[in-house]
């Protein structure tokens, strides 16, 4: 393809990243679907090989430490006192499903083993706050289930990196040894954890000498870099140094780490933080769009059937989140706003990313990973559009599908008693 046509592409692919972003959002529909689709036309005209190029397991490792760092900075302690308390338990309930549902289909179905099994399991146990967020807010939800389903995404981000990154290290580590594995993968998170601390310590020294110089927005970025490298060649595990570091960042004025620094310090710390959230957003926004692109350009080459088993998997996902629902968020909350949480099931960029950091890294079992976790995030986001645009216009219809199956297995029933009277 001649570079000016690929130019043009990647212009109309980062103008449409914001264009059709804010027209989706007040549609209702979240645009990676869009983009997937994009990405399927594509695929006719363009080698997804190429898409990525050679470069692809670099690229993958950039966006995923982006991710993992933007991820750990808006996780905010403060923000954790306004959360209803209902709303822990439900997000550990439909986590809790989601890990054994899906690690129990990788485990039988797809033919994975148990460490690549529960690696996907992970990644995708909760819901995109990329894509929560701004569907809650044009969705108008009341207070507390829209703060409800936006900690829920937020706190499943941390735990689907969390459950990913040390289930790759398990990975790592049993392809290399068969002894101890539990102690090595113990000590390269916890030291990962420590050295990005240290980083933060850092950092926070890093911008007092950078007073006058300006244009400082991608220094924050090289230095997540940094970390990541740095981490990873000495052995520990480098996302778990970016995420300690993102939290640290985000909650510098929190009484924790406060007590480290001048006010000073901290001051123009959290100055910095606050600036530099809108550049990692729209990183991300591009990222995003990017990778959903290239999901729909990969389309062509999966089975009929691991979208099949996606299907499945979503609809008793569908059905379990009403369980939680109906047990941990349904006081206070009216009948149309329970529909609306209980479809609400998206999942995005941080299984989408993972997944294929792990195939572009040469993982075992790592096409099948990708295979699965993309079929599962195109599923999710036609299932959680189509319910909610079902549960918008008539929520009761949910209620009607249910009485009908219940009056039908009535029917069943009375027939097969009424025959077997008969005999």
């Amino acid at each position: 393809m001649d570079i000016p046509v690929i130019v043009l592409l990647v212009g109309l692919l980062i103008f449409g990243s914001f264009f059709f972003n804010r027209i989706f959002s007040r549609l209702k529909i979240p645009s990676a679907l869009f983009f997937i689709i994009v990405g399927v036309i594509l695929g006719f005209y363009i080698d997804p090989d190429l898409y990525l190029g050679d470069v692809g397991g670099a690229f993958a490792a950039l966006t995923l430490n982006v991710i993992i760092y933007h991820v750990g900075k808006r996780f905010n302690f403060k923000n954790i006192k306004t959360v209803p308390t209902r709303a822990l338990p439900f997000t550990l309930l439909n986590v809790f499903f989601a890990i054994v549902l899906i690690a129990g289909a990788a485990r039988f179905i797809g033919k994975m083993d148990w460490t690549a099994s529960l690696f996907l399991a992970f990644i995708l146990s909760g819901t995109s706050s990329v894509i929560i967020v701004p569907i809650a807010q044009s969705l108008k939800l009341k207070d507390k289930s829209r703060k409800t389903l936006v900690y829920e995404s937020v706190f499943t981000d941390i735990i689907c990196i969390v459950g990913g990154l040390i289930f790759f290290e398990y990975i790592i580590h049993g392809a290399n040894t068969t002894t101890g594995v539990s102690g090595k993968v113990a000590e390269s998170v916890l030291f990962g954890l420590l050295s990005g601390v240290i980083a933060g310590v850092l950092w926070v020294l890093v911008l007092i000498s950078m007073k006058r110089v300006t244009h400082t927005m991608f220094a924050s970025l090289a230095f997540i870099l940094i970390i990541f490298g740095a981490s990873t060649l000495i052995g520990f595990n480098g996302g778990f140094a970016v995420l300690a570091f993102g939290i640290m960042a985000g909650n510098i004025d929190h009484n924790m780490f406060r007590k480290w620094f001048t006010p000073v310090m901290t001051e123009k710390a959290k100055e910095y933080t606050s600036n530099e959230k809108y550049f990692f957003e729209e990183i991300i926004l591009l990222i995003q769009t990017y990778f959903f692109v290239y999901m729909g350009m990969m389309l062509e080459y999966y089975s009929t059937l691991v979208f099949l088993i996606a299907l499945v998997l979503m609809v008793i996902l569908v059905l379990l989140r009403w369980v939680s629902v109906r047990a941990f968020a349904s006081r206070g909350i009216d009948y149309k706003e329970r529909i609306i949480m209980s479809v609400l099931l998206p999942k995005g960029i941080i299984p989408a990313v993972m997944a294929t950091f792990a195939f572009e890294m040469g993982l075992n079992g790592g096409l099948e990973i990708m295979q699965y976790a993309y079929a599962i995030i195109i599923i999710s986001l036609f299932v959680s559009s189509v319910l909610i645009a079902i549960a918008r216009k008539d929520p009761e219809y949910f209620g009607r599908v249910k009485d009908k199956m219940l009056s039908h297995n009535k029917t069943d029933k009375d027939v097969d008693n009424n025959s077997s009277e008969e005999n």
